[in-house]
């Protein structure tokens, strides 16, 4: 870790000492470093952020799948209330409870389509 972390300070402070700002006079590099950072922790929680929003989504979307396909007396139900979890925006905690309550505990004992 030790070793990446000199690698990439290695290849970055060059380029933070040596920048100008849009006028073309130099910048002192603590400026340019500091820039650097604020714009990684920005990228960083632009990602965090729609990781979290489409995270939950994408695994609701996943748990729709899976109830679609199966063949089982339930299924009707369970496919109502995941619609129904996305308008109230209450989809993940349904997704969670179709996880653990029917896709975790009958893997492979359901078949599917």
């Amino acid at each position: 870790m030790d070793r990446l972390l000199a690698i990439v300070a290695g290849l970055l402070l060059p380029a933070a000492a040596f920048a100008q700002d849009g006028s073309g006079r130099s910048m002192p590099a603590l400026d340019a470093l500091g820039i650097l950072i604020g714009t990684s922790f920005a990228i960083a929680s632009i990602l965090a952020i729609f990781a979290v929003l489409v995270g939950p989504f994408v695994f609701w979307v996943f748990m729709v799948i899976d109830a679609t396909n199966r063949r089982w007396q339930e299924r009707n139900m369970w496919l109502i209330v995941l619609w129904l979890s996305l308008f109230f925006g209450l989809y993940l905690v349904t997704a969670l409870l179709y996880y653990f309550l029917v896709y975790r505990k009958n893997v492979g004992k359901m078949p599917a389509r």
